[in-house]
C-alpha cells in the first residue's frame, strides 16, 4: 500500500516539475515577442502623452505603421521576423488602458484581429 502511495507522489512530483519546465521554456522562447508588445505599448503611451488632444472619448486604435510613420516607433523587426501590430486605447473612468497586439510569422498575440490593421 505504501509503495502505491509513494509511486503516486513521485508521479505527481514529476508531472509538476515537467509542466513547470515546459512553461518556463515557452515563456523564455516568447520573451522577445513580449518585449515587442511592451515596446509598441510604450510608444503609444508616449504618443498620447505628447498629444493629449488625441485621447479617445471611449476607444481608439493606433497601428504600428502609424507609430513608425510619426517617429514614435523605430521598427517592428524582431530577429529575422517583420511584425505588424496595433494598440487599443480604451478610456476607463478617469484613466486609459493600453492593450498591445502583435502578429509575426512565429507568434501572434491572443485575440489579434487582422481586420483592425485594414480598417485603421
Amino acid at each position: 500500500m505504501k509503495k502505491i502511495v509513494y509511486t503516486g507522489y513521485a508521479i505527481v512530483i514529476i508531472l509538476v516539475l515537467g509542466l513547470t519546465v515546459i512553461g518556463l521554456n515557452l515563456k523564455a522562447k516568447n520573451q522577445d515577442y513580449y518585449d515587442l508588445e511592451k515596446r509598441i505599448e510604450e510608444s503609444a503611451k508616449l504618443y498620447y502623452s505628447q498629444f493629449p488632444d488625441k485621447f479617445p472619448s471611449k476607444e481608439t486604435t493606433i497601428t504600428s505603421d502609424k507609430l513608425i510613420e510619426i517617429n514614435f516607433l523605430k521598427n517592428m523587426k524582431l530577429l529575422n521576423d517583420e511584425c505588424k501590430g496595433y494598440v487599443v486605447v480604451t478610456k476607463v473612468y478617469m484613466y486609459y488602458e493600453y492593450a498591445p497586439y502583435v502578429k509575426c510569422k512565429n507568434y501572434e498575440t491572443k485575440d489579434f484581429n487582422d481586420s483592425i490593421l485594414k480598417e485603421v
